[in-house]
């Protein structure tokens, strides 16, 4: 449903807030802050070299510098939504300008042959505002229920340690693939942990998809 929130924690069904998926035996992992050449692309490389389909969540203002990274994401069988335009929490901003920036990071999305199904509002801070656009350019809201907070640290093991503790069914995880909005480094932490992720969730007997994959 259009406009409908998968949040990071179970909830009742309540009009256009819907909880996360109850997947058996499957789990989503996701990154933001993309597309940036000198990370991204070894993002790629590495799920790519694990058998993983994730899902992107691109940034507008990093698109429209990086189109083909964008195409490079999507040929490669990954899913990918948009972050807005620029990385600004929305209860900071005026209804016009979260609308505008909203829509014109879907825009750009499109511009470069991406339909867009999937919108993550940057920090996860949701307003009215969000909530509206999201209905009006027809994306669900996904937040997160995992996730490393790669900038907090350079040891990759307890990123895996944050992200595998939380590790279940249904799960969301939120990882970096740029260091648009983080300390420099953050997606090398997140590029390290990815392998003892994928093997915590190997053991658990649990597989990575798409967001498409999990939510549909």
């Amino acid at each position: 449903m259009a406009g409908s929130v998968v949040a990071d924690e179970p909830a009742e069904d309540t009009g256009d807030v819907a909880q996360h998926s109850r997947s058996t035996g499957r789990f989503a992992i996701t990154f933001d802050d993309g597309p940036d050449p000198e990370s991204t692309l070894p993002v790629l490389d590495r799920l790519d070299d694990l058998g993983v389909a994730a899902t992107f969540f691109c940034l507008g203002s990093m698109a429209v510098k990086y189109p083909d990274i964008v195409r490079e994401i999507d040929a490669r069988g990954h899913d990918i939504g948009v972050h807005g335009y620029d990385h600004m929490p929305h209860l900071l901003r005026s209804p016009r300008w979260v609308c505008h920036d909203v829509l014109r990071a879907k825009a750009e999305m499109e511009s470069i042959g991406i339909t867009v199904r999937w919108f993550r509002p940057p920090y996860g801070v949701i307003s009215g505002t969000t909530l509206a656009v999201a209905k009006y350019s027809g994306m669900d809201i996904v937040l997160w229920s995992a996730w490393g907070r790669e900038w907090t640290t350079a040891d990759a093991g307890e990123v895996r340690d944050r992200i595998t503790g939380r590790l279940g069914n249904g799960v969301i995880v939120l990882m970096h693939d740029a260091d648009t909005a983080s300390p420099a480094g953050t997606w090398r932490v997140a590029y390290d942990a990815l392998p003892m992720v994928i093997q915590a969730a190997s053991d658990h007997k649990l597989q990575p998809v798409t967001l498409s994959a999990l939510l549909d």
